[in-house]
């Protein structure tokens, strides 16, 4: 009887452990993240060196036909069908917390995009902690996104190009002191619905889901939403409460995307290693609305 105790206790206590992991500790596999958040995983991307010539936006300019560069399209491919089967032309991308790769990944997959052929806008909507100026330059002076949804100047004034892809850019200048409110107006509503009838693909990159409430504002004016967990990094419970608090409605027209993986642990089921040589895409640059 205490040998069969002491088993028991043992039974328990390992149960217990198992338990307390699969809660509390960090996603770290594609089939980790699928199981405990039960959405569709549309791939994943690999950690990069540091450095300006690492950086993923640029990189899928030069190596267009890359593992990343593959993966990229299968993400905007899955974004579509989870979308309900037409075009997924707005997607949001958003992440449980700081520093999980959303606005890379957002930046990385329009420019491609654009570069690809097809007419690309990316919002940037996280006018909180702005990033997009690191890749694109900063906005011209009075032609940010806040310039716009004030009325201070008009989309087709505002909205610049990227030279490298054809990329329409519409960027933050963190000019607002309530960006929720500007989200939340009638002026960025009638901004969308433009976006939708002149774009193939419109991208917004938004703010993490835990940190303030404009991801979830914003996911009402989405075909579809994109959300990032970095590897190894994201506590599960973060990653499941930023999940509960994105409308329940949303949840079939999600998909995950597992970021700053590094590269020996990439699984092959996230990842498409490329299967040609590399070359730079045949550029199709647009010119701005109304130009």
């Amino acid at each position: 009887m205490a040998a069969f105790s002491g088993f028991i206790g043992l039974f328990l206590m390992g149960g217990l452990l198992v338990l307390r992991r699969m809660t509390h500790g960090t996603v770290n596999s594609v089939q980790d993240l699928v199981t405990i958040t039960g959405i569709q995983n549309a791939g994943s991307l690999p950690a990069l060196g540091s450095g300006r010539r690492r950086r993923m936006p640029g990189m899928v300019m030069e190596q267009g036909q890359s593992g990343i560069a593959e993966t990229l399209r299968a993400l905007r491919l899955t974004m579509q069908s989870v979308a309900g089967g037409g075009p997924a032309n707005t997607v949001l991308v958003t992440s449980p917390g700081i520093g999980d790769g959303k606005s890379t990944v957002a930046a990385s997959m329009a420019r491609l995009s654009a570069a690809d052929g097809l007419r690309v806008l990316l919002l940037e909507t996280d006018m909180r902690r702005p990033q997009m100026s690191t890749i694109f330059g900063a906005p011209w002076p009075g032609r940010s996104i806040e310039a716009v949804l004030n009325g201070e100047t008009r989309f087709e004034d505002a909205v610049q190009v990227d030279e490298r892809s054809g990329l329409h850019t519409l960027l933050s200048d963190r000019s607002s002191p309530n960006p929720q409110a500007l989200i939340e107006s009638r002026q960025f509503a009638e901004l969308i619905s433009r976006a939708r009838r002149e774009y193939h693909l419109v991208i917004m990159d938004s703010p993490p889901v835990m940190r303030v409430a404009d991801a979830v504002v914003l996911s009402q004016h989405a075909d579809s939403v994109l959300f990032a967990v970095g590897w190894e990094r994201a506590p599960r419970t973060m990653v499941l409460e930023a999940i509960r608090r994105l409308p329940r409605s949303m949840r079939a027209r999600m998909a995950t995307v597992l970021t700053r993986v590094r590269p020996g642990r990439l699984d092959p089921l996230g990842y498409y290693a490329g299967y040609a040589k590399s070359a730079s895409p045949d550029l199709k640059r647009l010119p701005a609305p109304g130009a």
